[in-house]
């Protein structure tokens, strides 16, 4: 029933290893097509156009699950802002940071100067550091900072250190008057309703779920995303990624997760092209969710076995215990 809706192009040569290889690499950038990832693109883009007409201190939080592709999802923003170099400066539209795993604000701050290219990151406290910064950010042109995997702050410093963090980037913010947005897990949201002169600032602050199935339309938006990936790969209709079994028992396997999923598909692609036959089967499916998902699975907890007692992969010790 999944596919009488969906024609699926002619399979690519198989020997072409280069462009499977980097059709493989590319599969994370499909979640862009999914509709609530294209509506929070438009808002980034909204805040980002507006705030370059009419600066004021703003901000924006995207959390989610670990998975779900909060980090596709800016990445992708800030790629289609790409530095700019010119006869004295290097323009930087869109600053793409990576809170460090110990962001302390010297932590933090260096980080953002790496980003901007200071020679001299490293050097000075963290009060000559924030001056450089400061300088950078209006010398570079920055017109939007991206602050990724910001749940480090309240996971990894005692409250004092987050203190410091949180008055460093609102002083940023302050000082730039441009749009922020911060990526993160679910306690990220916590971080910014424990600060509240922060997240002030930071509004709206934006859930991405994962993928679901418990209804007619999730179950056809999860298949349309198994179409987009599967049109990249070299198995066309024989493909187990679109088999009307399959939907249901790849969603398990993944929980909705496009992160999992983007795994799951990697190793099952690469197995099967390795094999003989060169065909994505349902078995291929089960050892490669062996391999990149859960290696202690017993066939009972593998979703692409014939004795998966059909529950979600939510219990101890399992992948997705967290989703509770």
């Amino acid at each position: 029933m999944f596919l009488e809706n969906y024609e699926l192009p002619t399979p690519p040569d198989r020997r072409n290893a280069s462009k499977i290889s980097d059709a493989i690499q590319q599969l994370g950038g499909d979640i862009i097509k999914h509709d609530v990832a294209r509506e929070i693109l438009e808002q980034i883009e909204d805040m980002h156009l507006t705030m370059r007409r009419a600066k004021r201190r703003v901000g924006m939080l995207l959390y989610g699950h670990p998975g779900v592709g909060k980090s596709t999802l800016v990445e992708a923003y800030a790629e289609h802002f790409p530095r700019q170099e010119e006869a004295e400066r290097t323009r930087v539209p869109v600053l793409y940071v990576k809170t460090p795993g110990q962001p302390t604000a010297k932590a933090l701050t260096e980080k953002s100067l790496i980003e901007l290219g200071d020679p001299c990151a490293d050097k000075g406290g963290a009060e000559q550091k924030m001056k450089r910064l400061l300088t950078l950010t209006e010398k570079c042109g920055v017109e939007m900072v991206i602050l990724d995997d910001i749940q480090h702050l309240c996971d990894n410093l005692n409250q004092r250190d987050r203190n410091i963090a949180a008055d460093t980037i609102k002083n940023w913010m302050d000082e730039t008057s441009i749009p922020f947005v911060f990526a993160g897990t679910p306690t990220s949201r916590d971080f910014f309703l424990e600060y509240k002169q922060l997240g002030r600032r930071v509004s709206p602050k934006i859930e991405l779920p994962a993928f679901g199935f418990t209804t007619d339309a999730l179950q056809r938006s999860f298949m349309q995303l198994l179409v987009a990936f599967n049109e990249r790969l070299p198995f066309g209709k024989t493909s187990a990624l679109v088999h009307e079994d399959n939907p249901e028992r790849i969603f398990l396997a993944c929980e909705g997760l496009i992160g999992y999923l983007v795994r799951l598909i990697e190793e099952a692609t690469a197995i099967a092209l390795r094999s003989k036959a060169g065909e994505l089967t349902t078995k291929v499916l089960g050892k490669a969710f062996e391999i990149a998902i859960y290696p202690e699975a017993a066939p009972s907890r593998n979703p692409f076995s014939e004795k998966f007692n059909g529950q979600p992969l939510r219990g101890p010790g399992e992948p997705f215990a967290d989703m509770l």
